[in-house]
């Protein structure tokens, strides 16, 4: 798995590398900027940061299953009600923030992720493997159970380098 997230994390790193402030300015299809959508991903990350670190203290539930407790820059908890009320707020956050903002903070959480996931001094197997179970809804219908921890790590690559392929020029 950490070799897969190395592979995700460098096209990832490389798409970020190649947006400039123009392109980081266009506006994409779905309504966002590219630099809101790669802002998006970057706060995505940071509450995942976060809720690793509950796994790493012992936690089997981490707090992003209810979209509760993510904390901004400023240490201010925020709770939301949906996944579509994070984005918003993000949106709205990073509207009129400069590419030379978003583009640093992409980076970091990216390359902190991968070095944390990739630590089993910091997340051993044993631990991983204890944390809640989560239904992972499929499209088509099928359900694939796993902990949760297993489930994170997972959606961090499929939205690097999967979900917003499109806007970050990953689809030829």
């Amino acid at each position: 798995m950490n070799r897969l997230h190395l592979e995700c994390l460098e096209v990832y790193l490389s798409a970020i590398q190649s947006i400039d402030d123009n392109t980081a300015a266009h506006k994409c299809e779905e309504g966002r900027t590219a630099g809101q959508i790669v802002a998006h991903i970057a706060e995505w990350e940071r509450y995942i940061i976060q809720s690793v670190g509950d796994v790493i203290s012992g936690v089997r539930k981490p707090f992003i299953l209810t979209l509760k407790g993510y904390r901004d820059m400023e240490g201010d908890r925020h709770d939301f009600s949906s996944i579509d009320d994070f984005n918003a707020f993000q949106a709205e956050k990073y509207l009129h923030t400069p590419w030379s903002d978003i583009k640093p903070l992409a980076i970091h959480t990216a390359s902190a992720l991968q070095g944390i996931f990739s630590q089993p001094i910091l997340l051993p197997f044993d631990l991983m493997e204890r944390t809640a179970p989560y239904d992972w809804h499929i499209p088509g219908g099928s359900i694939v159970s796993m902990p949760i921890i297993w489930y994170l790590w997972t959606v961090v690559m499929e939205h690097e380098v999967v979900d917003h392929a499109l806007e970050l020029g990953l689809e030829g």
